[in-house]
């Protein structure tokens, strides 16, 4: 194992700094737990983490495979994330009048919950840069060990899903204070038109590029 406890501590006061700050996933969390409870939420924050191991896993795989990657195939990717993001959206909007159910961990309503959160993380600019670019600060990718990838990957989850579980209980807690029957409508129109802003801005991004 070649990496350093102060690089790995670091590191994750980067990324904890950096998932604290309020973002799309963490608006979209908030909004969810707001209209079905922070154990809904629960399969959204799944999705969130599991786009954070991805471009982790990604980045520490190495950074030259990654830039002679076809640059078709990575727009391919960032449209499909926009047009599930979108569509996402479009479902939540006209979910007008349907009663919040508990999902079971394998409904279809808790796969597309992680689906949307793994989409999010996985178009979100901030989360790209930070790993793509801001990671050989801490470390050499070429020189981690499949030992440290496990260690960074698994303490970074761990930092990830504890402050996302925060903003699904904030939300929550908000929700009980003002009343779940006033904010349901709300939260709702929020969470769908924020998927649909995040897929437009995503796709929009993606055209330019080409």
């Amino acid at each position: 194992m070649t990496l350093e406890a102060g690089q790995l501590g670091a590191m994750l006061s980067v990324m904890l700094v950096l998932s604290l700050i309020p973002g799309p996933a963490d608006a979209l969390i908030v909004a969810h737990a707001m209209r079905a409870g922070a154990r809904s939420a629960g399969a959204l924050v799944a999705g969130i983490v599991a786009g954070d191991v991805v471009l982790l896993g990604a980045a520490l795989a190495g950074h030259a495979g990654i830039a002679a990657a076809p640059s078709w195939l990575a727009r391919a990717t960032a449209l499909f994330c926009a047009a599930f993001l979108a569509t996402a959206g479009v479902r939540t909007l006209r979910a007008r009048g349907v009663p919040v159910r508990q999902a079971a961990p394998a409904s279809p309503a808790a796969l597309s919950a992680a689906g949307t959160g793994f989409a999010t993380t996985i178009g979100d600019p901030t989360a790209l840069l930070f790993y793509f670019g801001a990671l050989p600060l801490f470390l050499d990718p070429a020189r981690a060990t499949p030992l440290d990838a496990l260690v960074i990957v698994a303490a970074a989850a761990a930092v990830i899903a504890a402050v996302k579980t925060l903003y699904a209980a904030a939300g929550e807690r908000a929700a009980a204070l003002i009343g779940r029957a006033r904010t349901a409508a709300a939260a709702r129109l929020a969470t769908g038109g924020l998927l649909l802003g995040i897929g437009a801005a995503l796709a929009l991004r993606t055209v330019s590029t080409i």
